[in-house]
């Protein structure tokens, strides 16, 4: 009778019932949580704050602990029928390979003595812009590994990191482009706030964008 079940019935008593019992078929279960909360459906993931948001600014419906009892969310679990918001829109986080053994293992950092004329004249531009714009000293590195989820990353300790495995090799041998300013100023953003969704982020890549403004416009970067 599941495939019967209408949005008024899934909120049932009977039916929160019917979803606790150990014997609830796999396909029930699938189709509860579709009715209830929709196909895009993730949980609530207290490891990952930021991927929460994600997920809700992406259309998923976010559920919460308190929104099922505990035998159903144990049927969810074992029916793979909602995942984390950590493992659907994880937020990002700097790659440093150093939990990664993988990262050693297939060489994914690129030494300086195999950057290409194109990626020194980015790894330049950047420091440029994070001497005149962030106030601080940075260390630029690239890799190319399908491990590190985005195609760049920025984090408090001044570190950041192009994968060209993400961006292509073609990026980089193309100049100081407008996506080139424009993964600046998001990373750039993440000296200030972590949280892409976030005010102080909103604000950071504001006064980003007018600072470089300024120099470009004063022939200053």
């Amino acid at each position: 009778m599941h495939g019967q079940l209408g949005p008024e019935d899934v909120n049932s008593e009977w039916a929160e019932t019917a979803i606790a019992s150990p014997d609830c078929d796999t396909q029930a279960v699938q189709s509860y949580l579709s009715t209830r909360f929709g196909d895009k459906r993730v949980s609530f993931d207290p490891s990952d704050p930021e991927a929460n948001k994600l997920a809700v600014s992406q259309g998923y419906t976010v559920v919460h602990g308190g929104m099922m009892s505990a035998a159903a969310w144990q049927n969810a679990k074992a029916a793979n029928a909602i995942l984390p918001a950590g493992q659907v829109t994880p937020g990002p986080k700097v790659w440093t390979g150093e939990d990664d053994p993988n990262a050693a293992l297939f060489n994914d950092w690129i030494p300086e003595s195999k950057w290409t004329h194109g990626m020194r004249e980015i790894a330049d531009f950047a420091r440029r812009v994070a001497d005149n714009v962030l106030s601080r000293q940075i260390v630029v590195k690239f890799c190319s590994t399908p491990h590190h989820l985005g195609a760049a990353s920025y984090g408090p300790t001044g570190e950041l990191v192009f994968n060209k495995f993400r961006l292509g090799a073609q990026w980089f041998e193309q100049g100081i482009t407008d996506e080139v300013v424009r993964l600046l100023i998001h990373e750039f953003g993440h000296e200030y706030s972590g949280d892409h969704l976030s005010s102080d982020y909103h604000d950071a890549l504001c006064r980003i964008g007018a600072r470089m403004f300024s120099l470009a416009k004063r022939r200053e970067l």
